[in-house]
């Protein structure tokens, strides 16, 4: 018996529209999803389990530190306003931790600002300067910023699934 409810295939077709961004054959699709209570979440990582478990080890449920919602409650997913261009957080993933389970870098946006971040190993999502968007990010610079003083990633949520089903 799975652990995790299938995606619905009209939401799959969704999810498939969200550019990944690529932890070597890993994908993360950082979305925004619509819950059943009409609830918005900007940042949620939708995936399958099985990749999920392969590269994190336990499921979101079984670490303090993580948030997760069921697929179940989704209504409707498209990419992320909060994510980093899925190019920019790629190298960022291909570059590798910074030290133990955390990564810092350093975000060049596009009116030639810079911030500092420290996330955990999923570094998609970020807060940006008052007055720009994720989407202004131009480059990143892993491992860089510690003496910046770097701002902390914003929460997020894990939905994963197993299998697809025809079921509204």
């Amino acid at each position: 018996m799975p652990r995790y409810s299938a995606i619905p295939r009209r939401l799959l077709k969704e999810l498939e529209a969200v550019p990944p961004s690529l932890d070597r054959d890993v994908k993360y699709h950082p979305c925004a999803v619509t819950l059943d209570d009409g609830r918005e979440l900007g940042r949620v990582y939708v995936m399958k389990y099985e990749p999920y478990i392969r590269l994190w080890g336990v499921t979101p449920e079984q670490d303090p530190a993580k948030r997760s919602i069921s697929i179940e409650r989704v209504v409707s997913i498209r990419e992320s306003p909060f994510r980093l261009p899925p190019h920019l957080a790629t190298s960022l993933y291909s570059a590798g931790e910074s030290g133990m389970g955390y990564c810092i870098f350093t975000v060049e946006f596009s009116d030639g600002s810079q911030q500092a971040y420290i996330t955990g190993n999923a570094v998609d999502f970020i807060t940006p300067p008052p007055g720009l968007t994720a989407r202004d990010a131009r480059r990143v610079y892993p491992h860089k910023g510690r003496e910046a003083s770097p701002q902390r990633g914003p929460e997020y949520f894990w939905c994963l699934y197993e299998g697809v089903t025809d079921a509204a």
